[in-house]
């Protein structure tokens, strides 16, 4: 898995998409080791991140292996994100 983000009530597994029915809180409990929430909708794979971005148009974002597009990373879990990188 490279990351996981719900839309309404189901969740998606991007790169190998497939429908969940465990809830972020649950997958984020189950593989604590592995998974790293950056924002109230998404979780991230910790050992496909690439780098902690600050782009000219505000807020923060992180760029992933084999994924062309950054994704938004909360205020509120940012300091997470950054412990985690080690920043």
């Amino acid at each position: 898995m490279l990351y996981r983000r719900t839309e309404i009530h189901a969740g998606r597994i991007f790169k190998g998409e497939a429908l969940v029915e465990q809830s972020l809180k649950q997958l984020e409990h189950s593989y604590s080791l592995q998974l790293l929430r950056i924002h109230r909708n998404t979780l991230v794979n910790k050992q496909h991140i690439v780098s902690l971005n600050s782009p000219p148009s505000g807020g923060h974002t992180v760029t992933m292996k084999l994924l062309e597009e950054p994704l938004a990373v909360s205020r509120r879990e940012l300091k997470n994100v950054k412990a985690v990188m080690g920043k």
